[in-house]
């Protein structure tokens, strides 16, 4: 069964450089499955396939294709950057040379000294700009927010960690702005009450299941309530 979602999912992740076995876990932890998962994969290189034969030209995967052209990219990116830096290194050693004129080599070496520094705090400087998080160079969607919903409620809510849960199940992903969404789960808790576990507290049995749903505003969880009742963040 093909779905569109999963599919320009797809697409963007192959863009940002991640392997099929990557997507594809994303994807099975997320709730959709496999067979749907394959179909939009082969529904991927269907279209690749008939763009192929069309302009004469064939590749094994165009996902493999793309990745392989951004990792390049990618690689040729430093070796710019370094040659810019040496150009720019040159330049400003010979221009300080040629404006001291005849001025001892003492005064000299405290120039190169000076400019060199410099020139180390550019690198530096640059090197910082491209270290960046890889979840922060993708883009965000429905999914991500859904893996993130899911490892926050295991690991910090309050509600299902003290007083236990079980069959965990995402209900509705809804994205209410721009890389902000609204996660819905239900999960069936051990015992009944909201938030942890008082001192001495007489623990009952629950019967029903909670809805929890979490708002995740750029891959940070800002808000998160049970039953439309109870807060479970900063608790």
């Amino acid at each position: 069964m093909r779905n569109e979602e999963v599919i320009n999912y797809i697409n963007k992740q192959l863009e940002a450089g991640y392997s099929r076995a990557e997507i594809e876990k994303a994807l099975i932890d997320a709730g959709w499955s496999k067979e749907e998962i394959s179909a939009s994969f082969d529904s991927l290189s269907g279209s690749e396939d008939e763009k192929s034969t069309v302009t004469g030209k064939t590749d094994r995967s165009s996902s493999v294709g793309l990745s392989k052209k951004l990792r390049i990219t990618d690689k040729k990116k430093p070796i710019i950057i370094s040659l810019a830096l040496i150009l720019l290194f040159s330049l400003s050693v010979f221009g300080g040379f040629y404006l001291s004129g005849e001025d001892d080599s003492e005064e000299k070496d405290q120039v190169s000294e000076e400019v060199a520094e410099e020139e180390e705090g550019l690198i530096e400087e640059e090197e910082d700009e491209d270290i960046v998080e890889p979840d922060r160079e993708r883009p965000f969607f429905g999914s991500d927010a859904g893996l993130l919903a899911e490892e926050w409620i295991k690991t910090e809510s309050p509600t299902f960690t003290e007083r236990g849960g079980d069959n965990l199940r995402l209900l509705d992903t809804e994205e209410v702005d721009e890389s902000v969404f609204e996660v819905s789960f239900s999960f069936e808790p051990t015992y009944s009450g909201y938030g942890p576990v008082e001192e001495g507290e007489d623990l009952e049995e629950a019967e029903s299941s909670h809805v929890i749903v979490i708002t995740i505003d750029r891959r940070e969880v800002v808000e998160a309530v049970i039953d439309d009742e109870f807060k479970e963040l900063n608790r």
